[in-house]
């Protein structure tokens, strides 16, 4: 109705013109008194009460827990250690902040905030993308250490030694070969390379009952989460406009959110009542679904916003 788009047209601008802010401040800038009473709304974006007041309230609140949400944050990453691009962490600080501190956004003018960035003919598609991506990935990582225990036997202790090697696994492929790859390919192509090797990965699970075929599951995996990790952020920010990268970045984080929710139950309950197989199924077919996306919007070339310009 016409006041949920005027809660979702607030909210958006509110994001977007405390993203703008925060990108103001140095990186290191925290929680002082004195920084925070004197943080700078950006008044080209809104000079409507409202909205300067929820987008103070943001600022404000990111400066102040911002230890809190980074620490938050580096548990959640895939990568604990890895360097974010400025413009992501602050999108994934001001998500965090509303997610974990503020209660005054309702849900329906966020639905609504998320249906205006699906709309957007430039956007839509790599936001439609990213959903279904991570719904598939979400689903994966729900039922990984289940599946590892059904197929092969591992224990919590076997099951943490091979994440723990995982890790040093990805970071070595950060250091040596994906940012070449990234450079080389570009972050469509690495994105696409990415989605086929998670896809030959899941569709080596179901034949995963000995180590030989676990590890090269997990190398294919942990190659292809690597190239997604590194080129999806990036691809999302090529195609968000200037004036709205801050908002498209949240939404991508609300998605990410959506489908932690979501695929959880829905996988492991099919894992528990049906078995490996139909599981996998599901994280399959999602990804598959992804490849194909993600090889279509290459083959018709989406265009890439224009760099907005001063009226």
């Amino acid at each position: 109705g016409p006041k949920a788009k005027v809660a979702a047209s607030v909210n958006s601008a509110s994001v977007t013109a405390a993203a703008m802010t925060l990108r103001q401040y140095p990186p290191a800038t925290s929680a002082s008194a004195d920084t925070m009473q004197r943080a700078p709304i950006n008044p080209t974006v809104t000079e409507q009460a409202p909205d300067r007041n929820l987008a103070t309230a943001l600022v404000l609140g990111v400066l102040r827990w911002q230890i809190q949400l980074d620490h938050q944050l580096q548990v959640l990453l895939k990568r604990p250690n890895a360097k974010l691009d400025r413009e992501v962490l602050i999108a994934l600080r001001l998500g965090a902040f509303q997610l974990l501190h503020m209660d005054r956004i309702p849900a329906r003018a966020a639905i609504e905030s998320l249906a205006e960035n699906f709309s957007d003919a430039v956007v839509a598609p790599v936001l439609w993308l990213r959903l279904v991506y991570v719904l598939g990935m979400y689903g994966w990582f729900s039922a990984m250490a289940l599946i590892l225990q059904a197929q092969l036997g591992w224990g919590p202790g076997q099951t943490g030694s091979v994440f723990a090697i995982f890790g040093i696994f990805q970071v070595i492929l950060q250091l040596t070969t994906v940012g070449r790859t990234t450079d080389k390919l570009g972050n469509r192509r690495t994105t696409n390379i990415g989605f086929a090797l998670c896809l030959i990965a899941f569709s080596l699970v179901p034949f995963a009952t000995s180590l030989p075929v676990a590890i090269a599951m997990l190398i294919f995996f942990g190659v292809g989460i690597s190239f997604e990790n590194a080129a999806f952020p990036a691809l999302v920010s090529d195609f968000s406009p200037d004036d709205r990268r801050g908002t498209v970045l949240g939404v991508v984080s609300g998605l990410d959110s959506l489908a932690g929710f979501l695929m959880p139950p829905l996988v492991t309950g099919v894992l528990g009542a049906f078995g490996v197989t139909p599981a996998i199924a599901i994280v399959i077919g999602l990804i598959f679904a992804a490849l194909v996306i993600g090889i279509m919007q290459a083959r018709n070339g989406t265009p890439i916003p224009a760099p907005a310009t001063a009226q």
